[in-house]
């Protein structure tokens, strides 16, 4: 079974950092979770969708099995 969970630490707050080439890092691994948040959900939504499909299937050839 998929549970879909928010992230812990979702995103991280920036604007505390001092240095710019610090501060420029985090923003970046910030956008990174986002992209990698993002792909799990759709990973997940597929996953789902093969299950269903797959459930389905399965009904069909028992449903031809007991013929």
């Amino acid at each position: 079974m998929i549970v879909s969970k928010n992230l812990k630490n979702g995103s991280v707050p920036f604007m505390g950092v001092k240095g710019a080439a610090e501060r420029e890092a985090v923003m970046r691994l910030n956008e990174n979770i986002v992209g990698l948040a993002e792909q799990v959900r759709e990973l997940q939504t597929s996953l789902l969708t093969a299950q269903r499909e797959l459930s389905g299937c399965l009904a069909r050839l028992s449903a031809l099995e007991a013929v």
